[in-house]
């Protein structure tokens, strides 16, 4: 039941966010980025002084995590909430700290999972900072673009869509895990991963996923074309 809801929290909430990162490419002035691990907080501010935020996080196998979220001014800090799980954040200068309290991992895949600490603020390598980014400190960040969308036909079609999709494009080592109603996909191309889930919602075939990897042009690249097919 839990895993159902976890779904349906998911797919009710990506419909409204079909182009990822949507914080990045929607916020007009004042977009931030936060990293922490493999945990991110993409944040732009609103006029009633809340924060438009996309939480993401890779785990293992390159299993994600994706909650789109409003975090609304408290007496300490910031903080949202959804069911269980409530994020509570407090800025300081250049940093933020963030902790994620209860179960958070609704919008997470099995082996992902948001991790709490002190977020650094990321910049750019054009970023007019006098001070090192996190660019020029780690150049493997990873970077992650997820998708979704609904299809026509069965879980069945989905997962024969998706196994076509990512030979046509080159992906390789393919692994695939198959449930009653719903099919998880993985597979490589360089140094690229992605992760493909086929699943029925409220009779609906659903198909949601996304590409890590540390070129951000290519992984948005990949993202695009692998939804583009499907």
């Amino acid at each position: 039941m839990r895993k159902f809801l976890g779904l349906y929290f998911l797919f009710a909430s990506v419909l409204s966010f079909a182009d990822e990162p949507s914080v990045q490419a929607e916020c007009e002035s004042g977009y931030k980025e936060y990293h922490y691990d493999q945990t991110k907080l993409r944040l732009c501010p609103n006029n009633d002084g809340s924060y438009k935020v996309d939480a993401t996080a890779v785990g293992s196998n390159y299993h994600t995590c994706w909650w789109p979220l409003t975090l609304s001014k408290t007496e300490e800090g910031f903080s949202a909430s959804r069911g269980d799980c409530t994020l509570n954040v407090i800025f300081g200068e250049e940093s933020l700290n963030a902790q994620f309290i209860g179960q958070c991992r609704d919008s997470c895949g099995m082996r992902a999972s948001f991790k709490s600490g002190k977020f650094i603020e990321y910049l750019p390598a054009n970023s007019k900072s006098t001070k090192p980014s996190l660019e020029e400190n780690n150049k493997q960040t990873i970077q992650l673009w997820t998708g979704n969308k609904l299809l026509v036909g069965d879980v069945a079609a989905c997962t024969k869509k998706v196994e076509a999709t990512l030979i046509s494009i080159g992906f390789t080592n393919a692994t695939k895990s198959v449930y009653p109603a719903e099919t998880y996909f993985y597979a490589n191309l360089n140094e690229n991963r992605t992760g493909i889930h086929c699943t029925s919602i409220k009779g609906q075939t659903f198909v949601y996923g996304s590409v890590a990897g540390v070129d951000i042009k290519m992984v948005e690249s990949l993202r695009n074309d692998i939804f583009g097919q499907l």
